[in-house]
């Protein structure tokens, strides 16, 4: 059966760092989990309290320099990377029953798919693969 884990090691690559940019419709953006779509996502109150631990009040188009700054604080954070596993777990590999997939590349690239382009759409893809595979 699929791992989880494996699974997170490449996507979590593709999922890294903070940002709050006026142009993205997710608005702030913690390792791929925008504050606009999950905003009681429990690991906003750790970033907020760790930006504003370093004094910043504004993070809003402030640049790769002080998103720089505040993501060496965040790496700093114990749990802080398990909070994010868990979150991607429960609301992607979870959702899409992917620890019963016995192929783990399927498994891989459905849950990347999902990250991406939304659990709607990594369902549909693996079902029409699924059935294109009965035929």
């Amino acid at each position: 059966m699929a791992d989880f884990k494996k699974a997170w090691v490449k996507t979590s690559k593709n999922e890294a760092g903070y940002a709050n940019n006026s142009k993205d419709s997710g608005r702030e953006t913690y390792r791929g989990i925008a504050i606009a779509s999950n905003p009681k996502w429990e690991g906003w109150r750790i970033v907020h309290k760790a930006i504003a631990g370093l004094g910043i009040k504004n993070t809003l188009d402030a640049g790769k320099t002080i998103w720089q700054k505040i993501d060496n604080a965040l790496a700093n954070i114990p749990g802080l990377d398990e909070t994010v596993s868990i979150f991607y777990k429960k609301n992607y590999w979870d959702t899409l029953n992917l620890d019963n997939e016995p192929d783990q590349l399927i498994a891989e690239t459905v849950f990347d798919t999902a990250v991406n382009m939304g659990v709607g759409t990594a369902r549909e893809i693996i079902n029409k693969a699924r059935a294109d595979e009965n035929v």
